[in-house]
Protein backbone atom coordinates (compact mmCIF):
# COMPACT_ATOMS: atom_id res chain seq x y z
CA UNK A 1 0.00 0.00 0.00
CA UNK A 2 2.97 2.05 0.56
CA UNK A 3 3.86 2.15 -3.00
CA UNK A 4 1.12 2.54 -4.14
CA UNK A 5 0.80 6.11 -2.24
CA UNK A 6 4.10 7.05 -3.31
CA UNK A 7 3.23 6.31 -7.00
CA UNK A 8 0.06 7.97 -6.54
CA UNK A 9 2.02 11.56 -4.69
CA UNK A 10 4.72 10.99 -7.59
CA UNK A 11 1.45 11.16 -10.70
CA UNK A 12 0.19 14.12 -8.59
CA UNK A 13 3.33 16.06 -8.53
CA UNK A 14 3.50 14.76 -12.62
CA UNK A 15 0.47 15.99 -13.64
CA UNK A 16 0.30 19.74 -11.42
CA UNK A 17 3.82 20.28 -13.73
CA UNK A 18 1.59 19.39 -16.75
CA UNK A 19 -0.41 21.97 -16.03
CA UNK A 20 1.20 24.62 -15.60
CA UNK A 21 4.12 23.86 -18.37
CA UNK A 22 0.96 23.62 -20.88
CA UNK A 23 -0.29 27.20 -19.23
CA UNK A 24 3.50 28.43 -20.13
CA UNK A 25 4.79 28.34 -16.84
CA UNK A 26 7.92 26.64 -17.22
CA UNK A 27 9.70 27.33 -14.48
CA UNK A 28 6.85 26.66 -11.46
CA UNK A 29 6.59 23.15 -13.40
CA UNK A 30 10.43 22.57 -13.31
CA UNK A 31 10.46 23.70 -9.30
CA UNK A 32 7.45 20.93 -9.08
CA UNK A 33 9.40 18.28 -10.73
CA UNK A 34 12.48 19.25 -8.72
CA UNK A 35 10.64 18.96 -5.17
CA UNK A 36 9.18 15.95 -6.24
CA UNK A 37 12.57 14.49 -6.77
CA UNK A 38 13.98 15.82 -3.68
CA UNK A 39 11.34 14.45 -1.61
CA UNK A 40 11.74 10.96 -2.82
CA UNK A 41 15.30 10.81 -2.16
CA UNK A 42 14.90 12.35 1.32
CA UNK A 43 12.49 9.52 1.55
CA UNK A 44 15.37 7.11 1.15
CA UNK A 45 13.31 5.77 -2.24
CA UNK A 46 15.41 4.77 -4.87
CA UNK A 47 15.60 7.74 -7.45
CA UNK A 48 16.55 7.56 -11.11
CA UNK A 49 18.74 10.01 -13.01
CA UNK A 50 16.95 9.09 -16.06
CA UNK A 51 13.28 9.86 -14.38
CA UNK A 52 14.61 13.46 -13.04
CA UNK A 53 16.11 14.21 -16.95
CA UNK A 54 13.21 13.03 -18.73
CA UNK A 55 10.78 15.39 -17.07
CA UNK A 56 13.11 18.26 -16.98
CA UNK A 57 14.32 17.59 -21.09
CA UNK A 58 10.42 17.82 -21.77
CA UNK A 59 10.19 21.03 -20.22
CA UNK A 60 13.09 22.38 -22.09
CA UNK A 61 12.20 21.57 -25.21
CA UNK A 62 8.63 22.95 -24.81
CA UNK A 63 10.29 25.97 -24.03
CA UNK A 64 11.66 26.40 -26.74
CA UNK A 65 9.24 26.27 -28.75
Amino acid sequence: MKVLRKMLRKFEGEMAAVAFAEAGEFETAREILKSSVSEESSNGSIVFDSEESQGLNILKHAESK
